[in-house]
């Protein structure tokens, strides 16, 4: 190789590397609104992989703030049956003979364990979309913030039509708590959810979402709270 053609690709490279290093920063779509929006009812089936454990899968229930969750593993075997309104929920124990009272603002995992989101997150996670207070982070960016009494919260908004692909959040006051990646999209919902919130990495695969009503409350909500259960 000539000397003359060795420094032109020296040349390029640099160029390259430049480019590279001024590659404009993702904006925020002005279409962004259209996620700011109440989630609509509806009922979602997903396998689960969370807790040591995968193949579960999980129906999720929701709408006009309420969410039922019901947990399966293979051969059919119910793992989790939740309902939640609001912060505040129910899991089912002793085969619905008796509720025990989750603790306010937690989902409910396998085994015990459980993730720091309220039924009204979780559902617009679920759904792709954004709570009503969100605004344009003032950093700029792709970047949508919001806040309430409870909870603080940032979700990263690209392309069109506009979609959700991270969504961070933490009680008010305190670091982040979750953090959660949504991808392959199915118009604004997302197909592919994994969730680190501290120790527990939990991963959603869709499998069917429809349009529903509003889910009612279990028949086992009837039921007397566990011994010794708060």
């Amino acid at each position: 190789m000539s000397r003359n053609s060795a420094a032109l690709l020296v040349l390029l490279g640099v160029a390259g590397i430049s480019c590279r290093h001024v590659a404009p920063t993702l904006a925020l779509p002005g279409t962004w609104p259209a996620l700011v929006t109440s989630a609509p009812p509806f009922v979602a089936l997903y396998r689960l992989s969370c807790c040591g454990q995968r193949e579960l899968l999980a129906t999720v229930r929701a709408g006009e703030g309420k969410l039922s969750v019901t947990v399966v593993a293979p051969p059919g075997a119910t793992v989790v049956e939740a309902w939640l309104a609001g912060s505040e929920g129910w899991i089912a124990a002793d085969g619905g003979r008796c509720r025990s009272a989750l603790q306010p603002g937690s989902l409910p995992l396998p085994g015990g364990r459980s993730l720091p989101l309220d039924s009204s997150l979780a559902a617009l996670v679920l759904a792709g979309r954004v709570p009503t207070d969100a605004s344009p982070a003032p950093e700029g960016g792709p970047w949508l913030n919001g806040a309430s009494e409870a909870w603080w919260w940032r979700a990263e908004v690209v392309g069109q039509p506009p979609r959700c692909e991270r969504f961070i959040l933490g009680h008010a006051g305190a670091d982040a708590t979750a953090d959660i990646e949504l991808g392959s999209h199915r118009g604004s919902i997302p197909g592919r959810l994994h969730i680190v919130a501290g120790s527990e990495v939990v991963d959603l695969t869709l499998v069917e979402w429809r349009a529903s009503e509003a889910p009612d409350p279990p028949g086992w909500l009837a039921a007397p709270r566990c011994s010794g259960g708060t």
